[in-house]
């Protein structure tokens, strides 16, 4: 069993799971999902194309988990292959495993195995639909592995992450894609685009956590955040720049001097409470991700180096522009262990 998933055929929504028959609702006020005519099967996915339902990985009596099954064009009620009408089915076998997830691209349906993509098309009344593989070992694990804007194709599965344009796939660079095998879930990932941001985003691990990454097009740049904005919903914040070799880039902000205590004999300092706030770091025209921030401890009035803060708190706060409200992104205690303090926020300007 899986969870839902939907398509829109005209004013018809269509849903299905593979564990009930497929639903449709017409989009009338107050009209209730009903089981859909025609006795399709049951199936995991659903995509709409040249004017056919597209049902893949499906259950007519028999689990076909390779296999794909569309409707008549015209008629999403007519499902039974006869002269007179050009509903089809088949399966996709010149790779092993089930069908994964599948989208309507263009004037295709990529449908995705984990190890292979397929590219299916309706071609003419005798033959029907054709597919053609188009990649043998690129593929997704999750149903929800893979997003398209329309012009690009967004996909994450055990082979990696790529774009696809619908010419060639591209593999994203090395440093996006090893914080990807550290921090995404393969097989539990929902990738999406969100038309409002224009962005990809794609939540970490579905049901477990809000954090995402994002992708912008546009730009180029990626990021990572988990804001939730009770006023606006979803608030996209970081499109960052992430280093190819993923290594840390530093940015070495002068607090100016501090003296953390009482001056003792004129040499040296107690041990007391203190604090400093830096003032705006960052710029207008960028996001800059900060993963860390690392106290630097200068010398004691003895001119001996004090060996660190044994507790401290760092609040964390980024505004979208210059002069802007600065809103609390983070409140941390230091890790002591390794003597910063760990964010993980993406924003134009920052201020600890």
């Amino acid at each position: 069993a899986t969870g839902w998933q939907f398509a829109q055929y005209g004013n018809i929504t269509i849903a299905t799971n593979k564990t009930n028959n497929v639903q449709s609702v017409n989009g009338a006020a107050g009209t209730a999902f009903a089981d859909l005519a025609g006795t399709p099967p049951k199936a995991a996915i659903v995509c709409v194309q040249s004017m056919a339902v597209m049902l893949l990985n499906y259950n007519d009596g028999t689990d076909t988990p390779d296999g794909w099954w569309a409707s008549n064009i015209g008629d999403p009620t007519v499902w039974t292959p006869a002269n007179s009408n050009v509903a089809a089915n088949g399966r996709l076998l010149e790779t092993p495993g089930a069908i994964k997830a599948a989208i309507s691209f263009g004037n295709y349906i990529l449908a995705f195995k984990e190890a292979g993509v397929y590219r299916g098309y309706f071609a003419d009344a005798a033959t029907k639909w054709r597919w053609e593989l188009i990649h043998p070992t690129i593929g997704v694990s999750s149903i929800n592995g893979v997003a398209t804007d329309g012009k690009l194709v967004f996909l994450y599965g055990k082979s990696g992450a790529y774009l696809y344009d619908g010419a060639q796939f591209t593999r994203i660079d090395a440093g996006v894609e090893k914080y990807l095998r550290t921090n995404v879930s393969v097989t539990n990932c929902d990738v999406v685009w969100s038309g409002l941001e224009q962005v990809f985003c794609m939540y970490l691990n579905r049901g477990v956590s809000d954090s995402f990454v994002n992708y912008c097009p546009a730009t180029g740049m990626w990021g990572v955040g988990s804001d939730l904005d009770t006023a606006s919903g979803l608030v996209f914040v970081s499109c960052v720049k992430v280093p190819a070799s993923y290594e840390r880039r530093t940015i070495r902000y002068g607090a100016g001097p501090l003296q953390i205590g009482t001056k003792v004999n004129g040499t040296s300092y107690a041990t007391g409470i203190s604090s400093v706030t830096t003032g705006w770091i960052g710029n207008d025209s960028s996001m800059t991700h900060v993963t860390d921030v690392i106290p630097l401890y200068v010398p004691n009035g003895d001119y001996s180096y004090d060996n660190g803060a044994t507790a401290g708190t760092l609040i964390h706060k980024t505004s979208k522009t210059r002069g802007g409200t600065m809103t609390t992104r983070n409140t941390v205690n230091i890790n002591t262990t390794e003597g910063r303090f760990n964010v993980n926020h993406s924003d134009r300007w920052h201020e600890f």
